[in-house]
């Protein structure tokens, strides 16, 4: 790929128009430092560890969460 995630998730902030769209983190390489970073940062507001079985029950909870609180 030409960029991570991480790189992704900065490129799409640096458009203003996205700056009060609420993103959730899904990622297999799971570096504590490098999320909480990103959740510090305002970046991100959520994030999921990718694992096989996915456990779509975290995302639809996440997303009710940012639905009703942001």
């Amino acid at each position: 790929p030409e960029m991570d995630g991480f790189e992704l998730i900065d490129k799409v902030r640096e458009k203003h128009r996205f700056d009060s769209v609420p993103m959730i983190a899904i990622s297999s390489v799971f570096e504590p430092e490098d999320h909480l970073e990103l959740l510090e940062n305002e970046k991100i507001q959520g994030f999921i560890k990718k694992q096989n079985p996915f456990d779509e029950n975290d995302l639809i909870q996440q997303i009710n969460y940012l639905m009703n609180n942001f």
